[in-house]
């Protein structure tokens, strides 16, 4: 967690070996990582004198709206304009966002005020808000190929859902099919974690099957998160 006293300098900067795990979970190396760390920052942190990643998401507000547009306009040709438009705000919702966000595993390194004393208790708002900051980071470092490289790799499988619906399909289902074939129990969905006020709790779920247990996935509600915890399992075991 690059948020702690330990990792923090006495200049207000944070110590490069923190970031090596937020790099790995990004999928991106960085050349300059004093941008990352800019884009980690809140402005509700005492660090934040020497920069909040304010400016960051507004850049990455734009880049990450028109990689999802380029994407659609180029994969979609069927759409017509208020599809596109209704699938894109879908895609860089709030929501969506901060989902993502959590489903990367940013939220440890995010350097906050003391009002947020776990990773759970950070807010969709900062969540959303650091995601677009750290898609400007790569954009800035890597330049535009790195940035729609990266968006691609972590938001293609968004698109893909909010493009398809309300007919996406059911992967509980086709899990739970897929167990019973291969003659395996029925799939358990196991709650892990919740995040948020009550009024927008998001869910962490993962599946177990056969005493294995897969990798987890967040939702907006338990039904959304089995969803999404189910398509995580079955892109584990190759099916999709």
């Amino acid at each position: 967690m690059i948020g702690t006293d330990d990792d923090v300098r006495g200049d207000g900067s944070v110590n490069p070996g923190g970031l090596d795990g937020c790099e790995d979970l990004l999928g991106y190396r960085f050349t300059d990582q004093e941008i990352l760390v800019r884009a980690l920052t809140h402005s509700s942190s005492k660090t934040a004198f020497s920069g909040s990643n304010e400016r960051l998401e507004f850049l990455g507000d734009a880049i990450l709206g028109s990689v999802v547009s380029l994407y659609l306009y180029a994969h979609h040709p069927d759409f017509q304009e208020g599809r596109m438009t209704k699938v894109k705000s879908q895609v860089v919702s709030r929501r969506s966002l901060a989902l993502k966000a959590r489903e990367i595993g940013l939220a440890p390194y995010l350097v906050v005020g003391r009002m947020f004393p776990t990773p759970n208790a950070i807010t969709n708002s900062i969540l959303s808000n650091a995601l677009e900051a750290v898609i400007a980071a790569v954009f800035i470092d890597g330049g535009l190929d790195a940035a729609f490289d990266f968006v691609m790799r972590h938001f293609q499988d968004v698109i893909a859902t909010a493009a398809d619906e309300p007919g996406h399909r059911d992967f509980k289902s086709w899990l739970g099919q897929w167990a019973q074939q291969n003659h395996m129990e029925n799939p358990g969905y196991i709650v892990l974690s919740t995040a948020g006020p009550d009024h927008t709790k998001t869910f962490e779920m993962s599946v177990s099957l056969s005493r294995r247990r897969f990798p987890a996935a967040w939702g907006r509600s338990k039904k959304e998160a089995e969803q999404r915890a189910a398509r995580a399992s079955l892109r584990e075991l190759g099916l999709l």
